[in-house]
């Protein structure tokens, strides 16, 4: 099986860009990734060729709209490219539909199949974001899912922004610490099942 991973954080093939993705995002999505897929799974990860900067959409909505747009330019010829599969590595799920309508094979949006297995794994859940200017969005995701009643809630976690996108990737003591605070307090609302409301 060959899937394609896109990613919405865009940028030039040099220069900032190209270190955070080398050193930090992908390293980390590979070994997350190779705990939960089949070894002879084929993993793909395309970057937006034009957009917004790595970590910008995760705080500004605005942003995030007009990024969206290029999730479908880097899926759209996934079919004929031999891909079986499409992932779209956000958890605003930009054009999943679209993408969906476009394409005659299975197209994924983290922040959809999470939350509908959160519903087998437990009665709640809550969700931990990077940004609060996330919260919104990913409020009317959940309507828009039909899970508003298993949601309890969602937070999210505390100076994130100030550390850095590639230092809470590569050195990510304070981020897990800031996590697990989080994680604890939608749990005390009565979460049963917690799910990290960003690809980071």
């Amino acid at each position: 099986m060959k899937v394609l991973f896109v990613n919405i954080p865009s940028g030039p093939e040099s220069g900032e860009f190209e270190h955070f993705v080398k050193n930090a995002y992908v390293p980390l999505l590979k070994k997350n990734l190779d705990l939960a897929k089949q070894k002879d799974t084929e993993i793909v990860f395309r970057f937006c060729e034009w957009g917004m900067g790595p970590i910008d959409v995760a705080f500004y909505r605005y942003l995030d709209h007009l990024a969206s747009k290029m999730v479908y330019y880097a899926a759209a010829n996934a079919e004929k490219e031999g891909f079986d599969a499409v992932v779209i590595n956000c958890f605003g799920d930009p054009m999943l539909w679209e993408v969906r309508q476009a394409l005659n094979i299975p197209v994924i949006g983290i922040g959809e199949s999470s939350m509908l297995l959160s519903a087998l794994m437990g009665h709640k859940f809550g969700i931990v974001h990077i940004s609060p200017y996330n919260i919104p969005e990913t409020e009317e995701h959940v309507i828009r899912y039909g899970l508003k009643d298993r949601c309890v809630g969602m937070r999210a976690i505390a100076d994130w922004a100030d550390t850095g996108a590639q230092d809470g990737l590569t050195d990510s003591t304070s981020t897990i610490e800031a996590f697990i605070t989080t994680a604890r307090e939608l749990i005390a609302d009565g979460a049963e099942v917690i799910i990290p409301g960003c690809s980071l």
